[in-house]
């Protein structure tokens, strides 16, 4: 028979709230996000463009550290726990 709970990811190593990583990551990733916001606001055209590259580059680098590897997996069946 099959079991319908999910199963948990092999890259799991039992962190609920994901790897310290990738939480580095994302980290990284809102603070060139909110620069270029504020490059935006204050028009500064040059660190605009350089926050722009970053986060260009940042999102293969997110994939080869497997940052969406941490995501949580929910079950149907609302009684029962998140899987991670």
């Amino acid at each position: 028979m099959d079991d319908p709970t999910p199963q948990r990811s092999s890259s799991d190593h039992g962190r609920r709230h994901g790897r310290p990583r990738s939480w580095f990551y994302v980290g990284v990733f809102l603070l060139f996000f909110a620069a270029g916001g504020v490059a935006l606001v204050v028009n500064a055209p040059a660190l605009f463009w350089v926050c722009l590259a970053a986060l260009i580059l940042l999102v293969p680098i997110g994939k080869l550290i497997g940052v969406m590897d941490d995501t949580m997996t929910y079950p149907a069946d609302p009684e029962q726990r998140p899987h991670g």
